[in-house]
This record gives C-alpha cells, structure tokens and sequence, in this order.
C-alpha cells in the first residue's frame, strides 16, 4: 500500500462501482478501491478466525490480519455489507473495517426522490416511498427473518426462489410463510427444524428496526419489485430479475450518497 494512497477493499464488483463513482462525484481521487478477489487469503487465515470463505470473510479476515501487523494504519479501509450483523451483534468492532449504515449497498437506492422517479417511469405518478413499502416490505421483512434466522440456528440452507410463495393484490404482496418455510426446509432434508426456524423468526422479529432498509436483503430486493411491478416493467424490458438488478444499478442516487454516514466516514478515511 502506497502512503499517499488509500485503499478501500469492497465485497464485490457492484460495491466497488458504486464507491468509485462516488469518489469521482466527490472529487476525491486519493482511493484506490479494489475487491476483495484481488487478494489471496489462505484457508489458515480464515481458520484463525473461524470464518468460512466467501467475499465478506475474506475482507473481513483481511482487516483483522492488517490490524495485527501493522496497527490502525491510515491507508486502509474495508467496506462491508451488514447483512445480519446487527442483529446478531455481528457488527465488526475493527477501527479498518467500516460497515453499510443499511443491510447492504442496494439499500441507498431506495430514498424518496429515486421511488417516486421509478413510480413514474412505469406510469404509476404520485406515488411514493410509503406506497413502495407497503407493496414489498411485508414480504421483504419476513423473507429478511427467515435468512437470519437459518444463520442463527446454524442451518446452512441456501433460499429457494420466493416468487410461487407470493400472493398480490393488486402489487401488495404477501407471503405464505408456512408454505415457504417448510418446503425451504425440506428440499435440504431439515423438515424437522421447521418448528425451530419458525420460532427463531419470531424472537429476532422483536429486535428488528423500523427501517425497512435494516430488514431487507439485497437479494430479495430486485425479486420483490419484479414480481410486486412485472406487468408494468416488462412492457419496458425489465423482464426478469436480472434487468431490475441493473436497473437498480444504473440508477443508483449516487450524488446523494454523501448524506450517510458511511460515506462521510469514508471522505474523512480516505481522502
């Protein structure tokens, strides 16, 4: 690491597209962002830490092991998603690490100006940020409670697809948790633990935010708006979830990111 640089370590692809972009609409060009994949991290090193690899261990391996070395260095920063963090009290307490003030990047895309702009480009003006909430939040929290609770109790289930779980009426959805649950648990050979999932969903449902952006997960995020709006995006060509995952991208408030307090701290952190 150069000194007169600062190297910002990210996730993924999309993080480090965001943070570069807002970097330039900063007019900061001292960081250097980077994603994880760029580094090696032996299975030793995750092993110390009793993490499992993936891109958020491997960052987060990677601050802990810096930290050690070389102390509160200046030139280094990790950026991670808090997922879960928060309510499990996951949260990194590493001074290098700093973590999404939401559960996510793809969180910052939702704010008022950007919802009601996408109200309008599908023909839906004057609606809003609450009428969004109301369509997809419901689903989103309890598809959010399921995916932390597996990690609570411990079981390593991936999600299965949430669209033939989901009632609309009109684009309010609703999920039929049961349903879901179950199958979710079966198609992994864990339909006995359906009692002990479901209970858990419960106990972390007290601990949640109000702020639907604490409590929903990125990957449900461009789901939900593609089954709560697919006959109003699809004449449009957002056909499937992919193409809302870019949109979601593409259009990105990043001018203004300098609102939070992630971002904040990274201007003071790195510029």
């Amino acid at each position: 690491m150069e000194p007169a640089l600062r190297d910002v370590y990210v996730e993924g692809a999309f993080d480090e597209r965001v943070l570069r972009l807002f970097f330039k609409e900063s007019k900061c060009d001292r960081p250097s962002v980077n994603v994880i994949d760029l580094v090696e991290i032996p299975d030793a090193i995750l092993e110390k830490y009793s993490m499992t690899r993936g891109e958020k261990a491997e960052l987060l391996a990677l601050a802990a092991e810096l930290r050690i070395l070389l102390g509160p260095i200046a030139n280094f920063v990790a950026v991670v998603d808090a997922d879960f963090d928060r309510v499990l009290g996951q949260v990194s307490e590493n001074p290098l690490v700093i973590t999404t003030d939401f559960t996510c990047m793809e969180m910052y895309w939702i704010d008022e100006t950007t919802v009601e702009r996408f109200f309008t480009w599908i023909g839906r003006q004057g609606r809003g940020l609450s009428d969004f909430f109301g369509d997809i939040f419901g689903v989103a929290r309890e598809m959010f409670l399921i995916r932390c609770s597996l990690v609570a109790i411990n079981a390593r289930i991936p999600a299965i697809p949430v669209r033939k779980y989901c009632g609309r009426a009109g684009h309010a959805l609703a999920l039929d948790k049961g349903r879901y649950c179950r199958s979710l648990l079966t198609s992994a050979g864990a339909g006995a633990r359906e009692a002990e999932l479901l209970a858990e969903t419960g106990r972390l449902g007290l601990l949640l935010q109000s702020d639907p952006r604490h409590c929903t997960h990125g990957h449900d995020l461009a789901e939900l708006i593609y089954i709560a709006y697919k006959d109003l995006i699809g004449p449009l060509g957002l056909r499937d979830t992919e193409s809302v995952k870019l949109m979601i991208k593409i259009s990105m408030p990043v001018h203004r990111l300098a609102e939070y307090p992630l971002f904040q701290r990274l201007l003071e952190r790195a510029c």
